[in-house]
């Protein structure tokens, strides 16, 4: 058929690859259907030493091995897209035994904000993780292992019973980022006062949070954001942060009929002449 070009292969990728005073390649995503590293991963991956962002396919997880992926990869992501084990329960289960020093991040696929990965894993084989993103499973057998990653900067939590539970399984004190999510309980941010040092919240589908009056206790945040969490009354204490120079919220997932928002809006933009900021 004119002007069909069939896939490149591997070795014909690894060609076209950018050559010198080209940009570097700091991130790659492979989609594949491949059970195995070996098979999914072309071999030039491990030897791209400007490399820092990897995805993966969720299937090969559990048969993964630093040498597969190479010594310069920070943050490695799975998708399940050709996984149909994934499918059933979202989870990612990495290899027993096996560590992998330099990962700093951990992600999977998401959903509005939404990380939906369920992971299983060894804490001792991440040492040096900086920032996880993860659903809660049903028995928050996950708390245990969360409880073991002491070095913990940024959450992104989904599907959690409440703030004060994370608080007591995260490193609280060393938290400058999270992200929460999913949740159809919780009426207030109660328990964000236990992260003194947040820089950074993020909150979707809190789809009966009513108020944001805990936050005034995040004298240090910078950025907030709300999407999609539709029944906020109050949300005025964000503007008597100090240190908070953007903000972010979402008129349409929101409840447009609900004043809160063209409040927060105009506040926003009469507080230090800022102009507010509606996503």
């Amino acid at each position: 058929m004119a002007g069909f070009e069939p896939p490149l292969s591997f070795a014909e990728a690894a060609q076209r690859l950018p050559q010198q005073n080209d940009p570097p390649v700091t991130s790659i995503r492979i989609e594949s259907d491949f059970l195995t590293p070996e098979e999914a991963i072309p071999a030039f991956v491990p030897h791209l030493p400007t490399i820092r962002s990897l995805s993966l396919p969720s299937q090969i997880a559990r048969w993964l091995r630093p040498e597969h992926i190479g010594p310069y990869v920070q943050h490695l992501e799975f998708s399940g897209r050709h996984d149909r084990k994934y499918w059933d329960n979202k989870t990612v289960t990495l290899p027993p035994a096996t560590p992998f020093a330099n990962i700093e991040s951990l992600s999977g696929m998401s959903y509005c904000y939404r990380i939906e990965a369920r992971w299983r894993f060894d804490p001792a084989h991440l040492p040096n993780l900086r920032a996880i993103g993860f659903t809660f499973d049903p028995k928050r057998q996950f708390a245990r292992t969360l409880r073991e990653l002491h070095g913990l900067i940024a959450v992104s939590a989904a599907s959690f019973d409440s703030i004060e539970e994370l608080a007591e399984v995260l490193p609280r004190d060393q938290i400058v980022s999270l992200t929460l999510c999913w949740n159809r309980t919780i009426e207030t941010l109660g328990g964000i006062e236990q992260f003194p040092n947040l820089r950074y919240l993020k909150l979707s589908s809190l789809t009966n949070l009513r108020n944001l009056d805990a936050v005034a206790a995040c004298r240090k945040l910078e950025f907030a954001a709300i999407y999609r969490s539709k029944r906020i009354e109050r949300a005025d204490a964000l503007l008597d942060l100090p240190a908070l120079n953007r903000l972010e919220f979402d008129g349409n997932g929101n409840d447009p009929k609900q004043p809160t928002w063209q409040c927060l809006k105009d506040g926003w933009a009469a507080r230090d002449g800022n102009s507010g900021r509606k996503t």
